[in-house]
């Protein structure tokens, strides 16, 4: 008589995944005669099975949400509702009694899906990595790199663990195939893992794998390389070749990647392919799928832009016209006025048949600022966001002193609004001057200067900028941070003394900080020209030790242009000072020349005037102006410039100079 096998409900389960057989009430069946079988012994095979058809189950529609409810037939027991993680918590305890006995493929397969499950704890981890390394198993090289990753993607796992598992099993990387190789970069690229054998190896393989290497796998590989800021020239620029010529199979958001990724490494020529490429294909795929954007494909479409416009790409962002009345959030505005200020700044250097474009980007920008305004008006801001958007909208040149008003009630009405953030609006925006402006900006620097925290010296060059430019005096606290670190001749008074070494490291921080930015250099230039021109030159008198201090700490200038003007003012009013910074730098003062030439186009402001003549400062090669001289008079009409920092010191200038060689200054 022959004996009828009974199946295998594991088996039988793994076929119905296998297949992609959802069929929920073949699944219900199935999966309750297993919760039954709970209690009783399992082999490895069968758990291995389960686990890999948990997973596929959990991970579709039809079957995430399934329910299982049965009656217990030994105790009568209504179970249920059980889901599929409940039957994953089921069986973890028989995980737990085989991990001792399974190969390499088994511990390979039952941690893969553990951890997709969100099920590999930590001694399941522990274990894992204490049997592979090991010398009783077999490994086979397949099966290790998937318990690699596996183990790298776990957060018990630390660093150190994964690479001495790496250099342990140095052999397998010698053999490993272009999969392999996936999974090894992955794995370091989690971990940030540098170590030069292993990299060797994985240039070495890299070199032979490229070629053949599939769109994706070159995208994944570059973006592992990003991660490990890992350069290799020659696999960088395989990479880099590789990538031209699949560029049109990418999808946008694959695009986006690959200039985030590129534009961290910036090869030679990037900007060319970024303009002659890499634009052209986002705006095709644009153009193939209008309408159809979604806000993800928006935020990778600014993303792009940003990246390629830090490289020096000049391509006009078109794209951005059209997505002005669906940015609802404040970052993807905040990412719109970066590419803008990116693209402006590029444009700056640009040819004159671009001059079009230059059109166009004013219409975009008035456009931006129209629509900004009212997502303003209607929304909050984060402070960070505020922050940069603020530099952002000012270095643009914008000119709109309610969008400048507007982001100040922002802030001023926020209970719990940042320091940090709180002094970077203020410093973007201290140029701006007007009645109601001056209002709300008085009440915020005072609520800068009443907090706890307004003397950290990481704070203190901004905020003495925007006193001395706006023509406050510091008071005691910030007064004696100003002396302490400028003041070489007499470093310390009686109410102020270095007390501790925390101190003292503090200044020797700050005196690094002052040296990686032009906002030493600025400082300098906001005590010699601030926007006050009456009574500047008694408080300068009272401030040339700090100005000769300020001058020899700066390593370089970076505004040579304005440098013989400065050094000329300072000499009007103390001829020893200007002498000393003459001999720090080894260099000479230029004299200042005035020119005098007939005007070619009279400016429609000034046409009620009889007669107009060019006025201009000239510093050698450094020239001032032109400014408009009415004949006859002493007043000198000027045009003015951005709100940019840079570009109201240059009219400080002006107007200091002007004023000192008895001109009256008169902006159109």
């Amino acid at each position: 008589m022959q004996t009828k096998r009974v199946p295998n409900v594991f088996m039988s389960l793994y076929r119905l995944a296998r297949q992609e057989d959802f069929d929920s009430l073949k699944w219900r069946n199935i999966l309750t005669g297993i919760h039954r079988k709970s209690n009783e012994k399992h082999s490895i095979k069968d758990i291995c099975l389960l686990y890999y058809s948990l997973f596929k189950a959990n991970s579709t529609t039809y079957l995430s949400n399934l329910k299982i409810t049965y009656k217990d037939p030994e105790t009568k027991e209504n179970l249920g509702p059980l889901t599929i993680r409940d039957i994953a918590d089921v069986y973890i305890n028989k995980v737990s009694d085989l991990l001792c006995y399974m190969n390499t493929k088994q511990l390979a397969i039952i941690s893969k899906y553990l951890h997709m499950m969100n099920r590999l704890n930590e001694s399941f981890c522990n274990t894992i990595l204490s049997r592979i390394s090991s010398n009783s198993l077999k490994i086979t090289s397949r099966s290790f790199f998937n318990i690699l990753l596996t183990l790298s993607e776990s957060k018990y796992v630390n660093s150190d663990s994964i690479e001495r598992l790496i250099i342990q099993n140095k052999g397998l990387l010698l053999d490993m195939n272009s999969l392999d190789l996936q999974y090894l970069l992955k794995s370091i690229a989690i971990h940030n893992i540098t170590n030069e054998t292993i990299l060797n190896i994985v240039s070495d393989k890299l070199e032979y794998y490229l070629r053949d290497m599939k769109p994706d796998g070159i995208l994944s590989t570059l973006n592992y390389i990003y991660r490990l800021d890992w350069y290799n020239e020659s696999v960088f620029m395989n990479l880099y070749f590789r990538i031209q010529s699949l560029l049109p199979q990418y999808k946008l958001s694959s695009i986006t990647l690959i200039s985030k990724c590129l534009s961290h490494f910036k090869p030679r020529g990037i900007e060319d392919f970024f303009d002659s490429q890499l634009i052209p294909t986002l705006h095709n795929i644009s153009d193939a799928d209008a309408g159809n954007l979604q806000l993800s494909d928006k935020v990778d479409i600014l993303l792009l832009y940003n990246n390629c416009y830090k490289c020096g790409s000049r391509s006009f962002p078109k794209l951005l016209p059209q997505m002005l009345n669906s940015l609802t959030e404040d970052y993807q505005w905040d990412l719109l006025f970066s590419a803008l200020n990116l693209f402006k700044t590029n444009s700056n250097v640009v040819e004159p048949d671009l001059i079009e474009d230059q059109e166009d980007f004013g219409s975009l920008l008035a456009k931006s600022i129209e629509f900004f305004k009212l997502f303003l008006n209607a929304n909050e801001v984060v402070p960070k966001y505020l922050s940069s958007i603020s530099k952002n909208v000012v270095e643009l040149g914008v000119e709109d002193e309610d969008l400048f008003l507007q982001i100040l009630k922002k802030m001023k009405d926020h209970d719990n609004f940042p320091i940090d953030s709180l002094i970077d609006v203020l410093f973007n925006l201290h140029t701006v001057e007007n009645d109601h402006f001056n209002i709300v900006y008085d009440q915020c620097l005072q609520k800068l200067l009443d907090h706890e925290r307004v003397l950290d010296y990481s704070f203190s060059l901004r905020i003495l900028s925007i006193l001395f430019y706006r023509d406050i005096s510091p008071g005691p606290g910030l007064l004696s941070i100003f002396k302490s670190l400028f003041d070489i001749k007499n470093l310390q008074d009686s109410s102020w003394k270095i007390s501790t070494s925390e101190t003292f490291r503090s200044l020797h921080k700050i005196s690094r900080f002052f040296i990686s930015d032009d906002n030493l250099e600025y400082l300098l230039y906001s005590i010699v020209f601030p926007s006050c021109v009456s009574g500047s030159g008694p408080r300068l008198s009272q401030y040339l030790p700090e100005v000769s201090c300020i001058f020899k700490m700066i390593p370089e200038f970076k505004k040579n242009e304005l440098l013989n003007a400065l050094l000329y003012y300072i000499g009007k009013f103390d001829k020893n000072l200007l002498n000393s910074l003459l001999e720090s730098r080894k260099i000479s003062c230029t004299p200042l020349k005035i020119d005098n030439l007939p005007v070619n186009l009279v400016p429609k402001q000034l046409l009620r005037f009889e007669k107009v003549e060019y006025l201009l400062l000239k510093f050698d090669e450094d020239v001032f102006g032109p400014f408009y001289l009415i004949s006859g008079t002493r007043d000198v009409y000027y045009y003015g410039k951005s709100k940019e920092k840079w570009d109201s010191i240059t009219m400080n200038i002006y107007r200091h100079i002007l004023t000192s060689i008895d001109y009256n200054p008169i902006k159109i």
